[in-house]
């Protein structure tokens, strides 16, 4: 999916399965067979729900608006596509729920949109992006 290889595989850690990006994998241990209900994709089954899995006790409110330019390359994300509500002009604006867990990565793609994308909410990734900036501020700086 979007060029990226996936495995899914069952995570001792969560006691549960598990959509695992490759290149992300450090360690890689086989166990012998437990009692675990096996979960298999078919050919017909696609792999986004999977990836795209939340957990609906920590789920927080983004709101993203865009412009022309940030709507473009949103567009290329998956997760994203499918939120983005375009307006005449060609900007637009991003309102879904998301996992507290994609917060680190949220700040880094935000981030990397620059001018391109203003995240409303939630504060608290506000905040991250808002430390984040300062550290690159700082580093620059020196």
């Amino acid at each position: 999916m979007n060029g990226l290889w996936y495995c899914q595989a069952y995570c001792e850690l969560a006691q549960d399965h598990r959509v695992f990006r490759v290149d992300r994998v450090q360690e890689l241990t086989v166990l012998q067979q437990q009692d675990v209900d096996e979960i298999k994709l078919t050919e017909e089954e696609n792999i986004r729900p999977w990836i795209m899995r939340m957990d609906d006790t920590d789920t927080l409110k983004l709101e993203v608006h865009l412009t022309a330019e940030g709507v473009r390359r949103c567009q290329s994300e998956l997760w994203l596509s499918s939120s983005i509500d375009t307006h005449e002009d060609g900007s637009g604006v991003i309102r879904r729920s998301i996992s507290s867990s994609y917060q680190t990565w949220a700040v880094h793609f935000f981030l990397g949109l620059g001018a391109e994308a203003n995240v409303c909410q939630p504060a608290e990734l506000r905040s991250l992006i808002q430390q984040k900036l300062q550290q690159l501020l700082n580093l620059y700086q020196n």
